[in-house]
């Protein structure tokens, strides 16, 4: 084979090339949900940086739109990979959050359908539970006479777990 044939393909098609571009477009439009401390500790070019900022400020569509086709040009000549490190960090950090919110909202559920048994199965989780506490908060979550305290009691519930798994 030869050195054009092998240059030939290694050449990325314009299709691809345009793909690449999008994506650090949409990369740098990231930037700008950003507030300035966090753009700063992504220590970004200082071209970049101010296009960023200048792209914030900017209110008219047209003119953001440009100004993102312009951030996009500036990223495409750098290594964006700590940035995409960074976006990647903070998506699993929210997955991770998300996923914890949806395990005490499944703790509290199941003692809201279950009742007061559930409560030595949670001590075990949480060490530093209050059962008396959590006991009374079920009972009343159950209650079907005041609605109204049911529904109170079971966001306590909920707001009792949420610290509990905090001080952990």
């Amino acid at each position: 084979m030869s050195d054009d044939q092998f240059d030939h393909e290694l050449e990325k098609s314009r299709s691809q090339q345009k793909r690449e571009a999008e994506a650090v477009q949409d990369l740098g439009e990231r930037l700008l949900t950003l507030n300035d401390k966090q753009l700063k500790k992504l220590q970004l070019d200082e071209n970049l940086l101010e296009a960023v900022l200048l792209a914030k400020e900017i209110k008219a569509y047209g003119g953001k739109k440009r100004q993102l086709q312009y951030i996009g040009k500036l990223m495409r000549s750098l290594d964006v990979s700590t940035i995409d490190q960074y976006f990647e960090q903070v998506d699993n950090q929210h997955n991770l959050q998300n996923a914890k919110f949806r395990a005490l909202e499944n703790w509290r559920d199941k003692l809201v359908e279950q009742g007061v048994s559930v409560v030595s199965e949670l001590e075990q989780e949480f060490p530093g539970l209050d059962s008396q506490k959590l006991r009374q908060l079920v009972r009343n979550a159950t209650n079907k006479k005041n609605e109204k305290l049911a529904l109170k009691s079971k966001r306590a519930i909920f707001q009792y777990l949420k610290e509990l798994s905090v001080i952990e």
